[in-house]
């Protein structure tokens, strides 16, 4: 595997750590891991050579339940790709005493501006919609495109972190919030992936509880952004109605919003085939998860 910290010019500010990912239908995909020493540590895993096109760049769910989604291998196939570990999250930076949406979009446009993506396409799960969102809103000449992905910061819904917190009853919640494929996840049972775990719902906490979740003016703000915009809903997500794509879209000049059925929260995990498809504005290839 090729080193790709000096095909993507960081030199030292990357450490390549190369995984092996599979795939079911195609041959394996190989990531590498890296961290960008910036203001903050940021964690990014990446298929390359990043230097053949600006990649997509791809930020995950407040829980990062959606890093391993088999739409990121299937986009993977056909141009470089890069996730951005959000603060918090295992190997990133911890999210600071008084972090606001402005010190994120800050962040993030450091991290594209370093990886020589811009402008470029930037697809957001949930709170990485709501981050990717503000992101374009903040720095316009760095994303060249958006894809959201059942986006946040428009509500904060009832339960969810009850849901995300809670085990029993509250992990039922928590399963039905996310919709149809995280009916089976469980809380880890082996000590090795219970502190990675835990500290993903602790920044879930610190990104999504008041002040950060909801932002009033966002619909209001949302106005202003010409931006291609892509915005793909699961019609059976509980967690954050289709109703609030509809919203976005409605004040969007120029989006275009598509409800896919038999899914929930996590579009990547419950429609990859369709979320790899719209992201690279190809068919949905025969033979996989199609809506």
């Amino acid at each position: 595997m090729t080193d790709h910290a000096s095909s993507i010019g960081l030199g030292s500010n990357l450490a390549p750590n190369n995984v092996r990912l599979g795939n079911d239908l195609h041959m394996p995909i190989t990531w590498s891991e890296s961290a960008l020493d910036l203001s903050s540590r940021v964690r990014v895993r990446f298929v390359g050579p990043l230097e053949t096109g600006a990649p997509v760049v791809v930020l995950h769910d407040a829980g990062a339940e959606s890093v391993d989604a088999p739409a990121w291998d299937m986009v993977a196939e056909h141009r470089p790709i890069c996730q951005v570990m959000l603060p918090g999250v295992e190997g990133s930076t911890d999210v600071p005493d008084g972090a606001d949406i402005t010190w994120m979009t800050g962040l993030l446009a450091d991290v594209l501006v370093t990886l020589g993506a811009p402008p470029t396409t930037v697809v957001g799960t949930s709170l990485g919609g709501w981050f990717a969102l503000e992101t374009a809103l903040a720095h316009p000449a760095l994303v060249q495109r958006l894809v959201l992905l059942d986006t946040a910061g428009l509500h904060s819904p009832p339960g969810y972190l009850f849901g995300l917190f809670a085990d029993g009853q509250g992990q039922g919640g928590h399963d039905e919030l996310l919709g149809p494929t995280m009916r089976n996840h469980r809380v880890p049972d082996h000590p090795a992936a219970i502190a990675p775990y835990l500290a993903d719902l602790t920044a879930a906490a610190l990104h999504s509880w008041s002040p950060h979740l909801p932002d009033p003016s966002l619909l209001t703000r949302a106005r202003q952004l010409t931006t291609p915009t892509t915005i793909l809903w699961g019609a059976d997500d509980a967690l954050i109605p289709v109703a609030h794509g509809r919203a976005l879209a409605e004040v969007l000049p120029n989006a275009t919003l598509e409800v896919v059925t038999d899914a929930g929260h996590l579009l990547a995990v419950d429609a990859p085939a369709l979320v790899a498809a719209r992201i690279l504005g190809r068919p949905v290839p025969s033979g996989r998860h199609a809506t």
